[in-house]
């Protein structure tokens, strides 16, 4: 039997596996953790955003994917 924390944890990882065929935008992806296990299900297309440029240009480590489109620097209240 599952504790509360290991329940939301499993619903929370099970996410990633419904991004097939989907268009995708991660707000805050910090080092990219959560985007390369988006990028493995294959979505349609994943755009990230993040305030930090620091992290926007660690992410460029994620490499050429035809489904990463968009890596931009900008506080998402103003996007």
């Amino acid at each position: 039997m599952m504790n509360l924390d290991q329940y939301f944890h499993a619903m929370t990882w099970e996410y990633f596996f419904k991004c097939s065929d989907k268009t995708v935008l991660e707000i805050g992806p910090l080092h990219g953790e959560h985007s390369k296990l988006i990028l493995q299900q294959n979505p349609k297309s994943l755009d990230l955003i993040d305030i930090d440029a620091g992290v926007c240009k660690n992410l460029e480590s994620l490499g050429v994917n035809k489904n990463l489109r968009y890596i931009i620097n900008q506080d998402i209240h103003k996007f």
